[in-house]
């Protein structure tokens, strides 16, 4: 996900959420989204009409300062919000 060492600063993260009563054991209690929002810029405009393939766009749109779905999930693993587990079973067909 790329997390580094200094991100962490120290705080701990964790794999799986520990569970609860509440929870029924699974962890999680109420639901937290992740986004990515992909602004349609000219270049991106120019690549779509193009009928550039979806990793073009994607490599581009990174480039010019998007967060991927699995960057904004590594953000709420660090904020302590949900777990990395989390984070990677919604992203799995993530293109890394």
């Amino acid at each position: 996900m790329g997390i580094t060492p200094q991100q962490l600063g120290g705080r701990e993260i964790y794999k799986q959420g520990p569970g609860c009563a509440h929870c029924k054991g699974k962890g999680y209690r109420g639901r937290t989204g992740i986004h990515e929002l992909l602004v349609v810029d000219d270049e991106i405009r120019a690549l779509v009409m193009k009928n550039a393939d979806a990793a073009s766009i994607r490599r581009t749109a990174t480039a010019h300062g998007m967060n991927t779905l699995r960057e904004d999930g590594a953000e709420k693993v660090l904020a302590g919000i949900t777990t990395i587990e989390e984070v990677l079973r919604v992203t799995q067909d993530d293109i890394v």
